[in-house]
């Protein structure tokens, strides 16, 4: 499995995991061309926008439409951009409209991958990796305050 492909296979694994907390009662999951979990009003639990595939015409247009909706507490301050997200200028797009940077620099956001013909823990052989910083793999977190 190729790089390209172990990414792909980790952000998908992310995207099922955050869109699991939509079946709990009190948390919803906004489906479409930004994807996001939240709280109903008046409840606790995790919000966050984790899937973002917006095309290069209207994302600026998105972006401000977003931003409106999470002054209005429909839409989640805390987004994971996956090196999945496009268009590829989301991160600085996003910046430049006032969000912060979370994620640190020294220390990349985790990710694993384990191919299944690859040997497990305590036999020999290669054994489970992850993605260095390095590698093209890296996931950003961002925050807004209105």
């Amino acid at each position: 499995m190729q790089d390209t492909e172990k990414v792909a296979c980790i952000v998908t694994g992310m995207e099922l995991y955050f869109r699991t907390f939509g079946l709990a009662d009190g948390i919803d999951l906004h489906t479409g061309d930004v994807e996001w979990i939240i709280p109903w009003r008046g409840r606790t639990g995790p919000a966050v926008v984790f899937r973002v595939s917006l095309d290069e015409q209207s994302v600026d247009a998105r972006i401000e439409g977003l931003v409106s909706g999470m002054n209005a507490g429909e839409v989640p301050a805390l987004w994971v951009i996956s090196p999945t997200s496009t268009p590829a200028s989301l991160v600085d797009r996003l910046l430049a409209r006032g969000f912060r940077n979370l994620s640190d620099a020294a220390h990349a956001e985790p990710g694993m991958a384990l191919g299944l013909s690859e040997p497990l823990c305590g036999q020999s052989g290669p054994g489970p990796r992850g993605l260095s910083p390095a590698q093209p793999g890296r996931l950003v977190c961002l925050g807004y305050r209105g």
